[in-house]
């Protein structure tokens, strides 16, 4: 998932409530791509799927609390040893953030980097190395751990086959998708979605016998939990 925002937003925030400054050094840390180490992966769906399924003040709200919580994560560290300026970082952002609502939206073509870089007016060793330090991936990388996250919501949501999945987000060969799969999850695709399927009915059964309080009052409640 991936929740795409300004910097002149954050800074009008801060401007308008001071004590969003607390976060100033996580901002100048981001200037270079922050890698949060330890950080829970379900709390932060958690979060992500808030935001994604909220809307209007709500959204701003739940998208608000997740940097909070990131904030507090005390296990920060930079992912380059460049930093953007502010202008030069806003120009080449708003470049590579075109390519990854490409991506995000044509995962299973073909892409090449070739290609990317001729869509966002770059050299290709030019739209390289900034893709990499904004994003904190190789573009290769990139691409693999967007179909590999397609692939995941495919395998939990239906009963498409593997091969099928394997095929339907941009992988040419089975091969290479579990490869990719293994690397990136530590586990082969048919377990993934035994496991996730197990790990979401143990949740919905724990709900039933201990329903939270918060859960009860309605969905936009849940902008106070965790």
């Amino acid at each position: 998932m991936l929740v795409q925002f300004s910097a002149e937003s954050i800074e009008h925030l801060t401007a308008a409530f001071p004590e969003f400054g607390e976060m100033a050094a996580m901002w100048e840390l981001a200037r270079s791509g922050i890698r949060f180490e330890g950080f829970d992966p379900t709390f932060a769906m958690g979060h992500f799927q808030r935001i994604r399924d909220t809307r209007g003040a709500e959204r701003i709200a739940a998208f608000l609390r997740f940097l909070v919580r990131i904030n507090e994560h005390a296990e920060k560290r930079g992912l380059s040893v460049v930093k953007l300026t502010h202008a030069d970082a806003n120009f080449r952002q708003a470049r590579i953030a075109r390519i990854v609502d490409h991506i995000a939206h044509n995962h299973a073509q073909k892409i090449s980097i070739e290609k990317a870089a001729d869509m966002a007016g770059m050299s290709s060793t030019a739209f390289s190395r900034s893709f990499h330090s904004i994003t904190g991936n190789t573009f290769v990388e990139f691409v693999n751990r967007v179909r590999i996250g397609q692939a995941c919501s495919l395998l939990y949501a239906t009963e498409k086959p593997v091969s099928t999945i394997c095929f339907d987000v941009g992988f040419q060969t089975l091969a290479n998708f579990n490869r990719q799969f293994l690397r990136l999850k530590k586990s082969t695709p048919s377990a993934y979605r035994r496991n996730a399927r197990a790990g979401l009915l143990s949740e919905e059964s724990l709900r039933v016998q201990n329903p939270s309080p918060i859960r009860e009052r309605g969905r936009g409640e849940g902008l106070n939990a965790p």
